[in-house]
């Protein structure tokens, strides 16, 4: 059930993945296996971040952090630390999301797995560029590229380009932020889950913006708000309708730009989703966007776990594990 449930996540069948890593869940209760029951909590917990049930997830990341420290299951910290970072930086707790990483890729390098410690970078990267630290988010993306393009990982190699674009345009640098956009969307269209194409998406969109496609722009984000909204993931919508905002602001359409940040700024406090919600603010407060470079982007997105040795060539920048019954210690 957990496998069947990973494909759905990866397809976009949010409500089908929920149900069935519930089912899992109870099953693996029943069978008295913990560390099926540890993996399957994280599991859940990634898939509740999507829907944008913060709360919800973060308590079955510390449940499963429990068993984890009842089992001695070390690998499973690799699992559930990187999810419970998404959950902080999201909450807008960057200082904690950066320690929590820190400490899983701890775990990951004492227990040589250089796949899911590079996913981890990606995630260092992104809370580097929300702290405004872009030299620092540079090297941690060209420290793990080669292992993404090593191990033909299109969809780790879409999010380490789309943030690697991000970067450029923090500098100012349209050119190279171009290309690195178009790398992106290149790898998004081999990738399996769903979500590499917004990231992409937002890529793309960010540098039309800083290049005065306005049109194009707000295309593609509304494109993207339109489809996160049908497919049920919150985060990218929240996001979706900052960009959308930042657009407005930047093109003289402010009343609208305006009434949908207010709103976003609602919308996204109800949920939790306190990075969104301070942006969408701080963008009112100056009357223009947001620096192109420094943008939201759900690059960090959590999927389901798999240890480095189970690993399939197309995954989500996170980890996965798609038989938490059968993991290694």
């Amino acid at each position: 059930m957990g496998s069947i449930a990973n494909v759905l996540d990866g397809l976009g069948d949010l409500a089908g993945a929920t149900d069935m890593q519930q089912q899992s869940l109870q099953a693996f209760r029943k069978a008295g296996d913990r560390r099926g029951e540890l993996s399957t909590l994280a599991n859940l917990g990634n898939v509740l971040v999507e829907r944008g049930e913060l709360q919800s997830a973060k308590q079955n990341y510390q449940q499963a952090l429990k068993l984890a420290e009842e089992t001695g299951y070390k690998r499973g910290l690799g699992y559930i630390l990187p999810g419970l970072a998404t959950v902080l930086r999201d909450q807008d707790k960057l200082p904690e999301a950066r320690t929590t990483l820190e400490q899983a890729n701890s775990v990951n390098k004492e227990l040589k797995d250089e796949i899911n410690t590079a996913r981890n970078q990606i995630l260092l990267a992104d809370i580097a560029l929300e702290q405004g630290q872009v030299a620092e988010a540079q090297t941690l993306i060209g420290g793990v590229k080669d292992v993404f393009a090593k191990e033909k990982m299109s969809d780790a190699s879409s999010a380490s380009e789309a943030l690697l674009a991000r970067a450029w345009l923090a500098q100012g640098k349209i050119r190279e932020a171009q290309v690195s956009a178009g790398r992106a969307l290149d790898f998004s269209k081999e990738a399996t889950d769903r979500t590499v194409s917004f990231d992409a998406s937002f890529a793309v969109a960010s540098v039309n913006a800083a290049s005065g496609r306005t049109t194009e722009a707000l295309r593609a984000m509304e494109t993207v708000r339109t489809e996160a909204s049908r497919l049920g993931y919150a985060g990218y919508g929240f996001e979706a309708r900052l960009r959308l905002g930042e657009i407005e602001l930047r093109s003289g359409k402010a009343n609208a730009a305006r009434a949908r940040l207010e709103q976003l700024s609602k919308d996204a406090e109800t949920k939790d989703f306190l990075l969104v919600a301070r942006k969408a603010k701080a963008a009112l407060g100056r009357g223009i966007g947001q620096s192109w470079g420094i943008d939201q982007s759900r690059s960090t997105k959590q999927a389901p776990n798999l240890d480095s040795a189970s690993r399939s060539e197309n995954l989500a920048p996170a980890v996965r594990e798609p038989n938490p019954s059968a993991s290694a210690a």
